[in-house]
């Protein structure tokens, strides 16, 4: 018999990441901007991560 460490089992008792809804972004960075002195770099970037 093999014994699983708990935070193992913790991790293998989390649910999938298809059970979020599909609104609920893991990740999510709206209207970024970078300027380096005058010189814009990125404008209005956005990002979504599920």
């Amino acid at each position: 018999m093999q014994s699983i460490p708990s935070s193992a089992a913790a991790r293998q008792a989390q649910p999938a990441a298809a059970a979020r809804p599909q609104n609920d972004a893991f990740v999510r960075i709206e209207n970024v901007v970078k300027k380096f002195g005058d010189s814009t770099a990125v404008d209005n970037v956005n990002l979504t991560i599920a």
